[in-house]
């Protein structure tokens, strides 16, 4: 028996945080080619509206879940500092769709420039092939929020929603290629720098 397992090896099956983080960064990448042609609909902008808000809530969870995760203790203050405050951005959609208070837009845009602030001090001590991923993630949602925060009033929600979107497409590429560097250490770049991959587990 123990011949038979070693000739057929089972194959490793894709892990919880691998699998939402695909499908955070195809459903917002949907969500942004459907903005390009229903943004003068004002009832499709606030159902897509609705969705970006739960794929929010759902890559907040996946920060949170990273915080907790085995051997994060040094980097648990990081993801919990990205993930709490993109939680009550998307809590903030849910309760405004349309960002026609600018209260409710800059508080938005605050919490999720604390997110993108978070990521890139983690960015600083990440291995070396994980750190230019979260530099771009966390690059990426500081350009939002100034976007959103400068941006208001809009001329149309859609454009600030399109903004979201494409930070959460470029969220869950970046949780899915870390999650497989973790999965798969020995394919592609993770070959580089193998010794000290265990300092970013």
């Amino acid at each position: 028996m123990t011949t038979f397992s070693a000739r057929f090896p089972r194959k490793p099956q894709p892990s919880f945080t691998l699998l939402w983080s695909w499908g955070v960064g195809i459903g917002a990448t949907g969500t942004l080619v459907a903005l390009l042609f229903a943004a003068r609909y004002f009832l499709a902008t606030v159902a897509l509206t609705y969705c970006l808000a739960i794929m929010m809530t759902v890559t907040a969870m996946l920060h949170i879940r990273e915080a907790f995760g085995p051997r994060r203790r040094p980097e648990r203050p990081y993801w919990l500092a990205s993930g709490v405050p993109y939680l009550a951005s998307a809590l903030l959609l849910f309760a405004n769709p349309m960002l026609g208070s600018a209260r409710i837009a800059l508080i938005l845009a605050g919490c999720i420039g604390l997110s993108g602030l978070a990521r890139l001090a983690l960015a600083l001590a990440a291995h070396p092939l994980c750190r230019i991923w979260l530099y771009l993630s966390g690059a990426v949602s500081l350009l939002v929020a100034l976007a959103i925060g400068f941006g208001w009033p809009f001329a149309s929600a859609g454009i600030a929603v399109r903004a979201l979107a494409l930070d959460l497409a470029v969220q869950g590429a970046v949780l899915a290629l870390l999650e497989a560097r973790r999965a798969h250490p020995s394919h592609g770049l993770a070959r580089l720098g193998s010794a000290s991959q265990r300092n970013w587990q």
